[in-house]
């Protein structure tokens, strides 16, 4: 900020994430080239946010996905749209080491690729034609050129270039603090997440966490444990509305309806609905190893003896 003080959506993410783990957080501020090499010199210990990469995988680890991105082509007003496909011998700016670098290099080898240290250099050649576009994050380069007034003289593409999510990263090697890295991410809650989007992004067009969610990355074990169990039978209430019922044609439906059929599609895997005639066989089922999962059920200490529970994800 004007003061001095680090600000900004991700600064308020680990905020969060030094409230939820109890270890102080100091911000280091730099160009894109300084944050990596921070890293790389043991000056920093956890990269605030990045787009993950073979490249920088090499030498780094990652959290899970905590806040999704989009990636977007900028360049002066004009009648014709462009996409990158027109761009062959053209001149196309790109923030030196970033994830727009490395595609240009292997996917696009006959752009021009120009490589800029600051975001502002690169949309002020933009501005005056000195590269014909150039590619960044959607939202935050949007807000930086609003910031500049610039917004008149550069346009962004209708369609973003590709969604992608940003992850936490230290250097390979630190499994320690990779660990407490996640947990403390994995502890900051959607609400919470939810709340900072709305602050710090003014247009509800880009908020993407409120569209998108949170990313799930898999390991090899569970993609293979899915890949082996394609569908699931689901053990649900009859009766317990708005949540979950089935209607007179006996179709299930309810907000825990809606929420399974969004993890069924994300995890490309069948949840089949099933009811018995009270709760109590519904449990006996799971039990017995008839069911595998169970839509909504209430956490006790007796319970936890025979079955595995999720985060809770709904109040009733």
């Amino acid at each position: 900020t004007h003061t001095g003080k680090p600000a900004g959506l991700f600064v308020d993410i680990w905020k969060l994430w030094s409230q939820k783990t109890g270890k102080k957080v100091e911000f280091l501020f730099g160009d894109w080239q300084e944050s990596l090499t921070a890293l790389r010199e043991y000056r920093a210990d956890i990269h605030s946010g990045l787009l993950p990469s073979d490249m920088r995988g090499n030498w780094l680890d990652f959290s899970q996905p905590f806040y999704p991105s989009f990636s977007a082509l900028f360049y002066g007003h004009g009648p014709q749209e462009l996409s990158l496909a027109d761009l062959s011998g053209a001149k196309v700016g790109v923030l030196k080491s970033s994830i727009h670098e490395e595609i240009l290099k292997k996917d696009y080898p006959d752009i021009e690729r120009v490589p800029f240290y600051r975001i502002e250099s690169m949309i002020e050649a933009g501005a005056r034609g000195e590269i014909k576009a150039f590619m960044g994050e959607g939202v935050s380069t949007l807000q930086i050129i609003n910031s500049m007034g610039l917004a008149g003289e550069l346009r962004r593409n209708k369609n973003p270039l590709f969604f992608d999510s940003n992850v936490g990263a230290v250097l390979k090697g630190r499994s320690q603090l990779k660990k407490l890295m996640e947990e403390g991410l994995y502890a900051v809650t959607n609400n919470e997440l939810l709340e900072l989007e709305q602050r710090w992004i003014s247009d509800p067009n880009l908020r993407l966490f409120a569209k998108l969610g949170r990313q799930i990355e898999l390991t090899e074990e569970e993609e293979q444990w899915l890949d082996e169990h394609p569908s699931l039978r689901m053990g649900t209430s009859t009766a317990w509305a708005p949540f979950e019922f089935y209607n007179a044609e006996g179709v299930y439906q309810g907000i825990i309806s809606d929420l399974t059929a969004r993890v069924s599609e994300r995890l490309g895997i069948k949840l089949s609905p099933y009811s018995a005639p009270s709760w109590t066989r519904t449990w006996n089922d799971m039990q017995q190893g008839n069911l595998e999962v169970l839509s909504g059920v209430s956490k006790t200490s007796r319970r936890e003896d025979d079955a595995y529970f999720t985060d809770p994800y709904m109040e009733s």
